[in-house]
């Protein structure tokens, strides 16, 4: 997977369906740790899999990073787009704003299609197969946050059941175009003014309120935080990681062959 090969910047051309539902604005971490890259690798083609195992089809995938995984060369579906940016790593490494940087750029890339979402969605999180379809059925509304979903431990093995989170995982928040439309070009003033870029996904539901809008919260669990693996930058939650574990021990449930077949786990 990590054999370099001279390949294109852009992954397939070819028409691609424009009615869509949802826009995925994924950013991809640099390499720089090729151990931790290779995992990155696995988690996004993993991630990637959920969303062509989808019931509904009407959905594209932007992908901004500075190197293009090379399991993208076997790649063959023109609705999966990955674009090398065009800006330096960010100094000091800041993951949060390299990665906010990324889904603008994503973001100015999914604008064309006109999709009736868009959503920021992390390169290791996974989708319900029916995740695309639930968003086709909303109502009118400004924002669909997916606050009832699971956490997948990958070292534990076990899932847990999450009432909140969007308080834990950047994977949560589709935001309606109408309302919030992706920007067309480079200007910071517009990128601020897309929630999904700027707003940090614990914040989106008091931003919303604040905005005097009220989000939909479907009941299912349609979303999956894939944790316990070296290449997942968010640390806060794990501040005690004994506390997790014990939690992950006492309520986690196995990660059973159902669970991993409608998320599309393999690893």
């Amino acid at each position: 997977m990590t054999e370099e090969t001279d390949i294109p910047i852009l992954s397939h051309a070819g028409p691609v369906d424009t009615d869509l539902v949802v826009a995925f604005l994924i950013p991809m971490r640099p390499r720089t740790d090729e151990r931790v890259w290779t995992l990155a690798c696995e988690l996004l083609e993993q991630t990637l899999s959920s969303f062509l195992a989808q019931s509904n089809t009407h959905w594209i995938a932007v992908i901004a990073g500075h190197d293009r995984p090379v399991f993208m060369d076997r790649l063959v579906d023109p609705r999966v787009q990955f674009y090398i940016v065009d800006f330096d790593p960010l100094p000091g490494g800041s993951a949060i704003r390299d990665g906010s940087w990324k889904k603008a750029f994503a973001a100015m890339k999914a604008a064309p299609f006109n999709p009736r979402f868009h959503m920021a969605f992390d390169a290791d999180d996974l989708a319900h197969r029916d995740f695309v379809a639930t968003l086709a059925r909303t109502p009118d509304v400004p924002a669909v946050v997916f606050d009832r979903g699971w956490e997948f431990d990958l070292g534990l093995r076990k899932a847990l059941a999450r009432n909140h989170l969007a308080d834990l995982c950047g994977s949560t928040v589709a935001y309606s175009c109408e309302h919030f439309p992706m920007p067309q070009g480079r200007d910071w003033n517009e990128w601020n003014k897309v929630p999904s870029i700027t707003i940090g996904h614990d914040c989106a539901k008091a931003d919303l309120v604040r905005r005097g809008l009220t989000p939909w919260i479907p009941d299912d669990r349609l979303v999956a935080y894939v944790c316990g693996h070296d290449s997942n930058i968010s640390q806060r939650h794990y501040s005690r990681p004994w506390r997790r574990r014990l939690g992950f021990s006492i309520l986690g449930r196995p990660l059973q062959r159902q669970l991993r077949e409608t998320f599309q786990l393999s690893l």
